[in-house]
């Protein structure tokens, strides 16, 4: 009885440990010659990615769909993220400590005062050690949150805001006067949301968000696609025959746009293509 306790507890400390090192190793697209669709959790910007796998040797971070791939390394991210959430607490003691603090209304790393006792997680000692532990994560969790296309277009029409500090690094912004994704200086810390790290992200959240409301009927004509994978995933498509927006099983992987998680969703994007065709 006492072997299996001490078992079970050792499982449970690696088992974190072992959930960490699985999603911070590199893509391995390994020895063999077959060409495989798979995902992997890239470390850098702690997002599932799809790559190629060859079909044999290869690593664990290896998952037959995104949403397997997120399931298992994203909870590391949320809990980072809720480290970040925490509320500034300067402390009942009477020092005098300047520190940083993500403030989650301004999506900011912000100065305070500590008093020198009774802290949380969300008091860092440096502006940089703040911007790297939640700006970095804030980039890519806003994407997953966006909800409603209104909180995207606000994004997109913010100015771009090289902030205080001097680190100087390459990012991108949407201009919205230009509608493109333009590349800037960014000092490293404060900023505003309107801040992406590549070209590509600035894409998805806000070209993406044009593009899916300015042009949805190539999309919605496109056929059903169920995927080469074999997740089992409900999803929604609309269908240009039946002129209606119906479930149907993804495998998850190899789909097309035309590809909904809501009926609500798929109902609203492609709507003018229905009215279009009763009228």
């Amino acid at each position: 009885m006492l072997v299996n306790i001490i078992f079970m507890l050792l499982f449970e400390a690696l088992t974190p440990m072992l959930t960490e090192d699985v999603c911070s190793q590199k893509a391995d697209h390994g020895g063999c010659r077959s060409i495989l669709v798979r995902w992997y959790f890239n470390n850098e910007n702690n997002k599932c990615e799809r790559f190629i796998f060859g079909g044999c040797k290869g690593n664990k971070n290896n998952f037959v769909s995104e949403d397997l791939c997120q399931s298992h390394c994203l909870p590391q991210l949320r809990t980072a993220v809720d480290l970040c959430n925490q509320p500034k607490v300067t402390g009942p003691c009477r020092g005098y400590f300047k520190r940083f603090w993500h403030n989650n209304d301004t999506r900011k790393c912000e100065e305070f005062v500590y008093g020198g006792c009774e802290q949380n997680e969300n008091n860092f000692e440096m502006a940089e050690e703040c911007v790297k532990r939640c700006d970095a994560i804030g980039v890519e969790y806003r994407i997953q949150k966006l909800s409603k296309r209104s909180d995207a277009v606000s994004i997109c029409e913010l100015p771009a805001e090289k902030g205080p500090c001097v680190n100087f690094t390459s990012r991108f912004f949407f201009n919205s006067k230009t509608k493109r994704c333009e590349k800037f200086a960014f000092g490293g810390c404060t900023g505003n949301d309107n801040n992406f790290k590549s070209f590509a992200e600035c894409r998805k959240v806000c070209i993406g968000n044009e593009e899916s409301t300015r042009k949805p009927l190539s999309t919605c004509k496109l056929p059903k696609r169920t995927g080469r994978c074999r997740a089992r995933h409900k999803r929604f498509y609309f269908n240009s025959e039946t002129l209606s927006c119906q479930q149907f099983v993804y495998g998850g992987c190899s789909g097309n746009a035309n590809n909904f998680k809501t009926i609500e969703t798929c109902e609203r994007l492609c709507a003018s293509q229905k009215h279009k065709s009763v009228s």
